[in-house]
């Protein structure tokens, strides 16, 4: 493939493209009847609403790691010495 073939293609990728997104009115404009027919309460509220619980079951579940991870690195640090002088206390986690 020659850097002409690609200059030739460009027209027909071009009418191709705008062929797509001419189509994308409708969706825009049947967005809502779609999301309140795919609803089990037939509202387009239903969808926020759960999405709305997603994030904050997400976010719940950030702060759940996150604070776990810090009690994991108090309990653990306890295990290392800050200056260890014999083998054992330079491997910790073994003694």
């Amino acid at each position: 493939m020659t850097f002409l073939d690609l200059y030739r293609a460009t027209s027909r990728l071009r009418e191709r493209v705008l062929e797509v997104l001419s189509g994308t009115e409708a969706f825009f404009a049947d967005i809502g009847a779609a999301l309140a027919r795919t609803s089990p309460t037939g509202e387009v509220a239903w969808h926020i609403q759960t999405f709305a619980i997603l994030g904050l079951g997400a976010a719940v579940g950030l702060l759940v790691a996150r604070q776990f991870g810090k009690w994991a690195e108090r309990q653990s640090l306890s295990l290392f010495v800050d200056a260890p002088e014999a083998r054992a206390e330079k491997i910790g986690f073994l003694a």
